[in-house]
């Protein structure tokens, strides 16, 4: 091995290390805190819930979601609307609560489906897509479900 590919690895090592030094200080950018699952669903109670919408929910797991159920299959453009006015919500909330998302490096994902029966008598869900925000850039990205 030459001696730039073993300088090359020692950086990347020490990098490596840096990095999981400060994931167990400060904890991974990925994983949701108790406090802001619960602002993320102080933001929701607030919400009404639209014509066709059934429920709203919040999960924790490794990174938090939330989930927007539809009553009915939506209009085209609808999931798109709905998931990111659901995470304008959420996104206010942290703000109110002084809370910095972007700065705070706080990840998130609103997704939109129908619970649906599929051909064998599973319950099943159809998923139409989903908006997350992204800390780096401080956007809401709405992604379409590809099939």
């Amino acid at each position: 091995m030459t001696s730039d590919k073993r300088i090359g690895c020692l950086a990347l090592v020490i990098v490596f290390g840096a990095v999981l030094a400060l994931v167990s200080i400060f904890g991974s950018p990925l994983e949701s805190s108790p406090d802001e699952v619960r602002q993320m669903r102080e933001a929701l109670s607030h919400m009404t819930l639209h014509q066709n919408w059934e429920s709203i929910t919040v999960s924790q797991k490794d990174r938090y979601a939330v989930t927007l159920n539809y009553k009915n299959t939506p209009l085209l453009g609808e999931p798109e609307i709905d998931t990111k006015l659901v995470a304008r919500a959420v996104i206010t909330e942290l703000l109110k609560e002084g809370k910095r998302p972007a700065r705070d490096f706080i990840m998130f994902f609103v997704y939109a489906q129908r619970p649906v029966v599929g051909e064998t008598g599973e319950n099943m869900v159809e998923v139409y897509g989903s908006t997350r925000y992204d800390p780096n850039t401080d956007q809401l990205i709405y992604e379409p479900w590809k099939r």
